[in-house]
Order: C-alpha cells, then sequence, then structure tokens
C-alpha cells in the first residue's frame, strides 16, 4: 500500500558528485529512505533520447558535461567527440574538455591538436614580459627588495674579508690579512697577500662573541685557501685552493695555475687529514666555490670547464654512497649566462643561493635565489635586491634558514675597496617564483546577486585540484597563482550549476586576473525530485522551444527539446503535464493570446503523435502575455532579449505524486 504524503514532497537532490557507480549506489539508499518520492533522472533522459538518434550540440554538451564535472572523463569523451564530429568549431572551454577526455582514452596525438587549437584562442595579451625585458627588471628587484635588515660584523679589516661559512657553533671565513712570516709572501695577481681560514665563535642567535683565530694550520698552505663548507657532522670539508698538491705548485698549458676543490676530513687524532683534491679537478681549468645540497648528496661548485656557457658557470656532481662521485652536470641556462656565476650556497630549505654578473642586477656581481624542485631541477631566477645587492659585488651569501640570519660578502666600503663581511636578518620571505592572483565575485543568474558560500576551485590543466576556497559574504574568491601557467577555476554551490574558465597566464609579475561567474539556478543533469507545479523545463534544462514569426508550427530546433519530454513521460507512466505557451506584450493581447494557444496545442499533438504519448496525459493551454516573468508589459521600454524572456513554453506537472511502474506498491 502506498503512503500518503498529502501533497507534501521532501525536496532531495542528489548532486552530479554522486553519478556513475557512486549514483547508483546513492539513489538505492535514497529510494530505500524516501520510498515513493518521484524522481527525474535528467541524465538518463538525455540519454535515451541521443540513443534514438537525435543530436545536436546542447544534447551533446549536456551530455559530456554531466560526465565531466563527475571526473568521469572516459564516459564524457563519447559525447564530446560526437559534438566535435557535429561541429568541430567549438569554443575554447569545450575544446580543453574534449582534449581532457581525448587523454582519458589515451588519445594522446589528437588531444595535443586540440589543445593547439584551445591555445590558439586563449592567448593573453601580453605585455614584454618583466622578468626578460631590461626596461622593467628594476622593477622587480625593487618588488624583493626590503627583505633583510644589515649590520656590520666585527672582523672586517682593510684586507678582504669573504666566504663565510658554519661550522659547529663557529663562522669560518677567508682572509688575506697579513700574518707574522719571516718571508712576507705576496699575490703576483692582487699584489696582496695570500688568503687563509679564519674563525670566530658565534652565539646561539648567530651573533660575533670572539676575535678571529687561524682556523687549523693543518688546512692553510702558503698560497690561497677559501669558500670552506662543512657537512652537518661537522667531520668532512671542502674547500678552495690554489693548484698546490704535494708541496708544489702546478699550472696548466698555458702556464697559469688554476683553483682547485679539496676535501679533508677530521680523524681520530683530532685534527683534519691531509687534504685530497677532487677527481673533477684540472690543471687546465679552475673548480671552485664548493656548496652541500640540503640532503649533502649533492655538491654544487662553480668551473669555467668544457660545457661551460660564459666565464664561469655553476655546476653539480652527486656524491655517491661509496664517496665517489658521479659525473659533473652545468645547471643549464636558467641558472648560467654569458658572465660569471660562483659562490653557491644551498639552504636547508632548498633555496641555492649564487652571486652573478649575467643576471640583470644593480651593478657588479649581484646575489640571486633559485628554488630547488624535488627532482633537483632550478626553477626561476630573482635578483634579491637591496640592501644585499649594492652597485659593488656582493656575494658569498649563506643562511641559516630557521633563524633567518646569515653573512654575505661585499665590496661596498667607502674606505678602501677591500671585501668585508656583513650580517642581516631576513625580515620576509623572498619572491621564489613569479606569480599572479586570479579573483573573481560569483553572482546568481536573474537577480545578479552575490552568491555567498560557493565552492571555488583552482586546478591545474590535468584537472588536479590545487586550492580551494568559499566565497566571502560579497560574492569574492582569491586565488595566488604561477606565471605563463593553465589553470581551471570551477565554481559549484547547491541548486545552481556548476560552471568553469580558464585563465592561461602571461609572464607578468604581480598581475591580477579577474574572473567573475554568473551561476544559473539549477543542478547539473542529474537526479532530482519532482512535484506538483514543478516545470519540466527547468529540471531538463531545456533550451527555449521557438516559433517562427506569427506561426505555431513546430520547428526541427525544438522537436529534440520535445523529445526529451518524451523520454519523461515514458520512464514515469503516471506523469500528467500542463503544456503552457507564453508570449511577450508585443502586438495585440487577444491576438497574443490565441496564438500560444495554438502553439500549446501544437506541442501537445507533437507529444502525442510523434511521441506516442496517450492524449489524456497531456492539457494544453495559451496564457497569452497574462503571465509575464519581468516588467515588460506593453508600452514597456524593454530590450529585445528582455521581451524573449517572456516567449516561453513549460511543462508543468499536474499530479501530486509521479511513480515509475517498477516503485509502485500493491
Amino acid at each position: 500500500m502506498r503512503p500518503n504524503f498529502n501533497h507534501i514532497f521532501y525536496l532531495l537532490a542528489i548532486l552530479i558528485s554522486c553519478m556513475g557507480h557512486a549514483q547508483v549506489e546513492k539513489l538505492k539508499a535514497a529510494d530505500e529512505m524516501f520510498e515513493g518520492f518521484a524522481f527525474v533522472d535528467a541524465q538518463k533522459i538525455y540519454l535515451e533520447v541521443a540513443r534514438t538518434g537525435y543530436e545536436s550540440e546542447n544534447l551533446f554538451k549536456k551530455l559530456g558535461d554531466s560526465y565531466y564535472f563527475n571526473n568521469d572523463l572516459e564516459k564524457a569523451f563519447e559525447w564530446y567527440d560526437k559534438l566535435y564530429e557535429l561541429n568541430p568549431d567549438q569554443s575554447k572551454d569545450y575544446l580543453f574538455k574534449y582534449a581532457q577526455s581525448l587523454k582519458s582514452v589515451k588519445q594522446y596525438e589528437q588531444a595535443d591538436q586540440i589543445m593547439l587549437a584551445f591555445n590558439a584562442l586563449n592567448q593573453n595579451d601580453s605585455r614584454v614580459s618583466r622578468l626578460k625585458s631590461e626596461g622593467d627588471y628594476l622593477e622587480i628587484i625593487e618588488m624583493q627588495s626590503g627583505r633583510f635588515r644589515l649590520d656590520s660584523v666585527p672582523v672586517n679589516t682593510e684586507y678582504s674579508e669573504f666566504s663565510p661559512s658554519f661550522y659547529k657553533g663557529r663562522l669560518v671565513f677567508a682572509s688575506n690579512r697579513p700574518v707574522f712570516s719571516i718571508m712576507k709572501r705576496i699575490d703576483e695577481w692582487s699584489n696582496q697577500p695570500y688568503l687563509n681560514l679564519y674563525s670566530v665563535e658565534l652565539s646561539d642567535s648567530l651573533e660575533v662573541v670572539s676575535e678571529p683565530v687561524d682556523f687549523l694550520k693543518s688546512l692553510n698552505s702558503k698560497f690561497h685557501e677559501a669558500s670552506p663548507v662543512f657537512t652537518k657532522d661537522g667531520k668532512t670539508v671542502y674547500f678552495t685552493r690554489n693548484n698546490f698538491v704535494n708541496n708544489k705548485l702546478e699550472r696548466g698549458e698555458d702556464g697559469v695555475s688554476r683553483l682547485k676543490l679539496f676535501k679533508s676530513e677530521w680523524t681520530a687524532d683530532n685534527t683534519w687529514s691531509k687534504p685530497q683534491e677532487l677527481p673533477f679537478n684540472s690543471d687546465n681549468y679552475s673548480v671552485a666555490h664548493p656548496a652541500l645540497s640540503s640532503d649533502e648528496k649533492t655538491l654544487y661548485f662553480s668551473s669555467d670547464m668544457p660545457g661551460t656557457r660564459g666565464m664561469s658557470d655553476i655546476f653539480k656532481v652527486d656524491i655517491l654512497d661509496d664517496s665517489t662521485y658521479g659525473a659533473p652536470k652545468n645547471l643549464g641556462d636558467s641558472v648560467n649566462t654569458e658572465g660569471r656565476e660562483s659562490f653557491a650556497f644551498a639552504s636547508e630549505n632548498d633555496l641555492l643561493y649564487f652571486s652573478s654578473d649575467g643576471h640583470l642586477g644593480l651593478g657588479g656581481l649581484d646575489v640571486f635565489v633559485v628554488a630547488i624542485d624535488d627532482e633537483g631541477e632550478m626553477g626561476e631566477v630573482f635578483n634579491i635586491g637591496e640592501p644585499v645587492n649594492s652597485n659593488k659585488d656582493d656575494f658569498s651569501f649563506i643562511i641559516n634558514s630557521k633563524l633567518g640570519k646569515g653573512f654575505f660578502a661585499s665590496n661596498r666600503g667607502e674606505i678602501n675597496a677591500s671585501d668585508d663581511l656583513y650580517s642581516f636578518k631576513q625580515l620576509e620571505d623572498l619572491m621564489t617564483a613569479c606569480f599572479q592572483y586570479v579573483k573573481g565575485k560569483i553572482y546568481s543568474s536573474g537577480d545578479e546577486e552575490n552568491l555567498s558560500g560557493a565552492k571555488v576551485e583552482l586546478l591545474d590543466e590535468d584537472l588536479n585540484l590545487l586550492q580551494s576556497t568559499e566565497t566571502n559574504s560579497e560574492g569574492e574568491y582569491q586565488f595566488e597563482i604561477e606565471c605563463n601557467t593553465t589553470y581551471v577555476v570551477r565554481v559549484s554551490k547547491e541548486e545552481f550549476s556548476t560552471s568553469e574558465e580558464f585563465i592561461q597566464t602571461n609572464t607578468d609579475f604581480d598581475t591580477e586576473n579577474t574572473i567573475d561567474f554568473t551561476l544559473e539556478t539549477g543542478v547539473e543533469l542529474g537526479i532530482t525530485e519532482v512535484v506538483s507545479g514543478d516545470d519540466l523545463s527547468d529540471l531538463l534544462q531545456l533550451d527555449p522551444i521557438y516559433f517562427d514569426f506569427d506561426a505555431f508550427q513546430i520547428r526541427s530546433d525544438a522537436e529534440i527539446e520535445l523529445q526529451k519530454i518524451i523520454a519523461v513521460m515514458k520512464s514515469y507512466p503516471e506523469l500528467r503535464i500542463e503544456v503552457g505557451s507564453h508570449t511577450d506584450s508585443l502586438g495585440d493581447d487577444l491576438y497574443n493570446e490565441l496564438l500560444s494557444e495554438k502553439r500549446a496545442t501544437a506541442t501537445m499533438n507533437y507529444l502525442v503523435d510523434i511521441g506516442g504519448i496517450d492524449r489524456s496525459r497531456i492539457s494544453a493551454k495559451g496564457y497569452g502575455e497574462s503571465q509575464l516573468v519581468n516588467e515588460c508589459s506593453n508600452d514597456s521600454s524593454c530590450t529585445k532579449d528582455e521581451h524573449d524572456l517572456n516567449r516561453r513554453s513549460e511543462f508543468i506537472i499536474l499530479n501530486e505524486n509521479v511513480l515509475p511502474e517498477d516503485k509502485k506498491e500493491e
């Protein structure tokens, strides 16, 4: 025996995310909980119409979307493929959806072709990139500037101090300050004493709290030593030295003595072992300025070895488990230029700092930063700005990323041109990627009200979810996004259709991209409960059923919409409807009423004669201009589009409870 619901129907919408297998399971659960309620499966209706051979762009779009927004791309492919076959001249959003569905069935070559067409329609009118043009690079440096506070370090002399390095609570650095010796040794290139390694004690906050002392004479030779880097356990050091091996200064084929990298280890005798040169050194090119990755499995260094792009490049080499080394690899064009790149330092948070006079800067060597990804690849290079950088040489930057403190060297001093050490406190994170913003407002159609609480998702071009948020009370949303990247912004809210837009960002830094959405009332094709008085036009998202001017014959473009009504009525044998036809206010009132009667009757006759629906289940009524949906009455100044809103057909459910035969209970 069927329950009596006294004309009250509990509203239930099974959203688009419940389609496919999950949809079936939820529908079963809903049937058990709400046995006897009437549901219309709009997706099923569209499928039935399509399977009978009817074709239209709207039909295929709706079916494709019903699966696409459920992330069932393989099923979406069937309908997007038919859509493209019917008309390949599609808008950019459907080209994108089609390309994604092609990938899901592994038709990658065709997907690439469709993406080419998509990109051709999706190009932004971009200014010349600020990151690449000489005219705008100072703007980027200015944006980056002011993120450090500098201070002097009480170790500086009239000679050079540079190449700082952290070591077990101390700061080790290179200096060419004179040392007591019977015979004073002078570097013929600089006419200055040779460099040696010194150290000072640091407090927990990295303040210098002692006077400089020699850093173990066993590592200092009678030639240059500089640029040390230590492993975290303090048991291994890599450093730069002249080509001084076995107490002999070696020279290359051109008679020049180059720089080499050496390694020494802390021994059980509490001293450093005899330095050993690394296997990729050469007498004919320099290898210098070592740096260790955060996991200590990669050694970075500067060299002018074969394969160098400019005067010196930064390379990397794998440190293998047996303490041997892989083959040196150039860091590539993103880091290296035709100029000098040197003095690398890799921080604990996987940022590589280095100095260069080839990248655009403020003058001389500037300090730059680049993010290292999980695969060890380098991102976009950024100048770290003032006050670290100046119009002089600024280099050998190191930082404790946890404390945001560190040291670097510069020859900016006013008294002399020697290199001095400076300490710094980082005040703000550095920009390490070109970023932009996408923002906008979400409105509801018709009343144009702000939609708060709408779900806004940011997806990559492969539809992977990156970020998600909800609109605020003003209907606003915002995401930070990367430059030169394709994104999808998708908006959804219960009782509204899902909408999405695509954005291909350009290479202009800090650009604000605005994408507003107006959501239409109604969910995607899916299962929706119906009650007496509902309009099937809304539930099935029918396109307007138009008639030729001053005519009432059914046009071919209206047939496919009426086929959806026929499919519903065949699926639900007890369903009874009223076909209502409405006109705008243009013309004589009585004439409009008669014309609407003829159109309603013509529509009913089509459902009966073509669709085979029992005439007793359908009534027809023409309302003329008596039920306008807006203020466009006689003598109004409405636009054509506003008048068109009143020219509509409705299919109103008349019975109180609608059930398919297999759901009835005796």
